[in-house]
């Protein structure tokens, strides 16, 4: 029985003995007592009726020490269409475990649940959220199945390496232990590249987060304002510069080679014509032609008559005679041809190249004073704030997180560049270790056995990859689709597409498809982040146009505006056939309130009640408009 929610082993003062499941003013009521809390659940799958009940017991001494779970109790009945019970009563907490996972598997359970925090911190992209993202996509999949299967190939490949390198010459072990070396290596730098990434994520929100700060000041906005235009004019313009650059590369790619062989071009065809006048070479003549006169002893311009003693005669079987000592005529006539074609196709190529260039010339130069007014509106920003005692803090403090940022960047790209040296040699030490291997006789067996084992985790890992990545496709689609429905109009201008990237992260693309993600606000990012919980749910069922099991959110709308709340209250209903919310006062004003009952699918409202400290009593509401606040 699990007594703790994934979010609170997140918190650092977590501890078991903190949570406390038994209500504390009844221990101490009852000193030296077990006393039992117990939960109850009823729900219906496929025409069965289950009744699922949990009891624990715990127990406060006189010093005031609590001893938790002193026992604990499971208990699950199963009735049918008629109300009778279905024998046996299941009450080990294995056989209630197996039964509920036919009906909802443990490992998609935790896709059904979510709290407002969680919800945003899906949209991140730290360490933690990418986990967070990733292993819901995994257990969407079960590919948490393959993943147990290729640690442990991995853990056999690793003994049966040991085994190798005991029985292995010192060449081989030498060249063994300097692949294990080079293996810490590439984890040390993994290692450090996550960490500067994580910094370099937190530097990047408290940049966005001062930045905000000083938009907020009313003096100060219209300098933001241009500063946006401009930004967004330096978007769009990069989207241009990076299309003519990916066309000239397609240019280049597909027909460069025109360009790098005409100067060779030219030569080759000069020195053809030089030797063709110097020779006496006719390859523009065909032999075919040669033989039609000698055949009809006719001249083809005038159409006289000649015999075979004739001049005229005698020259063509002379020429005839040259023309067979060239066995290249043929070609030489077809390579000039194909010449000219390639100088008059090479210089088409170099007329398109140079418009391209041009072009790109001038975005460079559009794109250059873009730049040049950016800093002059950020210098002129920088001067403002420090004449503000409010703001000076705030720009000193923005400043040196932009420079922090600059330096985790070169940070991050020697590592990555480091990174790829060492797989690089990784591969290398790799394929030199499987001949030294194939050398060595007494290691034959052993070695058949580590490729057997290469081979499984090589298509284990070829399996998880190609679906991981169908999945994530499919996922992104429904996300975007879902986002659309979700977001109020306004929003919808600022997201066009949703992408979950081969990192599991949440990525968020504008119109012009560059990511726009750390340009939205918190209540987007929610949005953003409901929109793929809903997809996982829609996934997790088979896509079925109805999610058929109930869909938990606590706090969902704390910070969403009005039109984005009503959107969510509109839409949610439809896909879930059961939604339930866990929300405060504030969250669920007048407004959330008439946009639920106008799906028709509103069904009970319960209110806490506060009775007295460490007493509360769930009470059904009938009339909700007596206490919610208005908006």
């Amino acid at each position: 029985m699990k007594k703790i929610l994934p979010k609170d082993r997140e918190e650092k003062s977590y501890a078991h003995n903190k949570i406390h499941l038994v209500n504390l003013n009844r221990l101490k009521e009852n000193v030296n007592q077990p006393v039992e809390a117990s939960v109850e659940l009823i729900f219906e799958n496929r025409g069965y009726k289950y009744t699922l009940t949990r009891s624990i017991y715990d127990m406060i001494d006189s010093t005031g020490n609590i001893e938790s779970d002193i026992e604990m109790e499971v208990k699950l009945t199963i009735q049918d269409s008629s109300g009778n019970v279905v024998p046996p009563v299941l009450t080990k907490d294995s056989e209630v475990r197996g039964k509920i996972n036919n009906i909802i598997n443990e490992r998609v359970k935790d896709l059904f649940f979510f709290d407002g925090d969680k919800i945003e911190a899906l949209s991140t992209t730290n360490d933690a959220s990418r986990e967070e993202v990733k292993n819901g996509i995994m257990k969407l999949l079960q590919i948490d199945i393959l993943e147990r299967a290729i640690f442990i190939l991995d853990k056999l490949k690793k003994e049966q390496k040991s085994i190798i390198k005991k029985n292995a010459n010192t060449k081989l072990m030498a060249e063994e232990e300097a692949l294990e070396q080079i293996n810490l290596e590439v984890l040390d730098c993994k290692e450090q590249l996550d960490a500067k990434k994580s910094q370099l994520e937190k530097i990047r929100n408290e940049i966005s987060n001062l930045e905000r700060q000083q938009e907020e000041n009313e003096a100060i906005k219209e300098l933001f304002s241009k500063r946006n235009a401009i930004l967004d004019s330096i978007s769009k313009t990069n989207t241009i510069l990076s299309g003519i650059k990916a066309n000239i590369r397609e240019l280049l790619n597909k027909k460069g080679h025109s360009l790098l062989i005409e100067d060779t071009l030219y030569k080759s065809r000069s020195f053809i014509e030089q030797e063709e006048k110097e020779k006496g070479f006719h390859s523009g003549i065909t032999i075919d032609l040669l033989d039609e006169i000698l055949v009809s002893k006719e001249c083809i311009v005038c159409g006289n008559k000649f015999d075979g003693n004739e001049n005229a005669y005698l020259r063509v079987l002379e020429l005839k005679k040259r023309f067979n000592k060239m066995q290249l005529s043929d070609f030489i006539r077809d390579f000039k041809r194909n010449v000219t074609e390639s100088l008059e196709f090479g210089e088409e190529i170099d007329a398109n190249i140079q418009r391209l260039l041009s072009e790109y010339n001038e975005y460079m130069n559009e794109l250059e004073q873009l730049q040049k007014k950016l800093e002059a509106i950020n210098s002129e920003k920088s001067r403002f704030s420090q004449t503000e005692e409010k703001l000076r803090g705030v720009e000193n403090s923005l400043n040196a997180c932009k420079r922090d940022e600059e330096e985790y960047l070169k940070a991050i790209a020697v590592l990555e560049n480091r990174l790829e040296r060492l797989n690089k040699n990784v591969l290398e030490k790799e394929e030199m270790l499987r001949a030294l291997r194939k050398e060595d006789e007494r290691l034959k067996l052993d070695n058949c056995k580590l490729e057997y084992y290469e081979s499984i985790a090589s298509l284990f890992e070829g399996i998880r990859d190609s679906y991981s990545s169908k999945m994530r496709s499919k996922l992104s689609a429904e996300a975007t689709d879902i986002f659309n429905m979700l977001i109020s109009e306004k929003d919808k201008k600022v997201i066009s597409q949703i992408i979950i990237n081969e990192n599991y992260e949440i990525q968020a693309r504008g119109w012009n498809d560059i990511s726009i993600f750390r340009d939205i606000s918190s209540g987007q990012k929610q949005m953003l982040s409901l929109a793929f919980v809903s997809a996982l749910a829609k996934v997790a069922s088979n896509n079925n146009s109805v999610i058929d099991m109930p869909l938990f959110m606590d706090t969902p709308f704390a910070k969403l505006d009005g039109n984005n709340r009503d959107s969510l209250i509109t839409f949610m209903p439809s896909p879930t056939s059961q939604w339930i919310l866990l929300v405060t006062d504030t969250e669920f004003a007048r407004g959330e309130v008439r946009k639920m009952t106008e799906t028709g699918r509103w069904g009970v409202f319960y209110k806490l009640n506060k009775i007295a400290d460490g007493y509360t009593k769930i009470e059904e509401v009938d009339d909700i408009n007596s206490f919610v606040a208005s908006r």
